[in-house]
This record gives structure tokens, sequence and C-alpha cells, in this order.
């Protein structure tokens, strides 16, 4: 299964991320994934937003028993974790991908960059997810403006 969602730039992508996210989730039957999945997606484009000022592509990829979320944009920057004080209102963001994701990276593109992570899959959801899936159709990238 396969989805992604073209952003534009601003602060308003960020709970249009959130909700694709959820949504797409809901329709291949992995609700147990929302609440984490929307938090990291969520991260992810709101630094795609303030570091790289340009569209954001969200892609959404359920493979076996792995669920890989990617944030694309058009900077070549890959994201760098710093130490912020306790008390700063930022800087929290890849310290929530490392601690919540079973494996994450970022990688530099033709176009810029990706910041993906990945969630296992219970064999429940494996079960539901393919429940979900229609039988015999190869999976097609879906452009989703919600």
């Amino acid at each position: 299964m396969f989805a992604r969602c073209d952003l534009a730039q601003g602060t308003a992508s960020v709970g249009e991320a959130r909700r694709f996210v959820a949504n797409r989730l809901g329709d291949w039957g992995l609700d147990r994934l929302s609440e984490t999945a929307v938090l990291l997606v969520s991260e992810a484009v709101t630094n795609a937003v303030l570091h790289a000022a340009t569209r954001t592509l969200v892609c959404l990829e359920v493979v076996g028993d792995v669920a890989r979320f990617e944030v694309h944009d058009g900077s070549r920057r890959l994201p760098v974790r710093r130490h912020y004080s306790v008390a700063a209102a930022t800087g929290r963001g890849l310290r929530l991908v490392e601690a919540l994701a079973d494996r994450w990276g970022a990688d530099e593109t033709d176009s810029g960059k990706v910041v993906w992570f990945e969630l296992v899959l219970e064999p429940a959801d494996v079960t539901s997810a393919a429940r979900s899936a229609r039988p015999g159709l190869a999976p097609t990238p879906i452009l989703v403006k919600e």
C-alpha cells in the first residue's frame, strides 16, 4: 500500500500532513500506529517548513511488516540533532523520532532530501492491512489533497 500527499510551503501544511497520515492509516486498518506516526510526521514536516521553506511531499508505504513514512523537501541540508536547554521551546523533534521510531534516517535526493522513519507492525496490524489492500492490484501512488 502506498499513498502520497504534496503540501504547499507554509505552516498549514503541518496540519494537512497530520490529517493525511491519520486518514490513510485509518483506511488501511492501522489505527494503532496513528498517534506515533502523526506525531513524528508532524515533527518532520515542521522542520521542513521551518528550515527548507519549500514544498513538501509526504509518502506512506506499508510493505510486509513495516510502515515507512517519508518527508521530502527541497533542501539538501540534512537534519542535525542539537542540544538545547530543557526550557527551550524547540529542538526535541529528532529526539522524538529517535525514541519512537524503530528505524529512521535522512538522505540526500536529486531534488533535496528525505527524512524517513519506520514503524514495525504487530502481527494483527499486518493482517488488518492485508485485508484493506485490494487483491490483484499493484500499489499505485495516490495524490491526496485534503
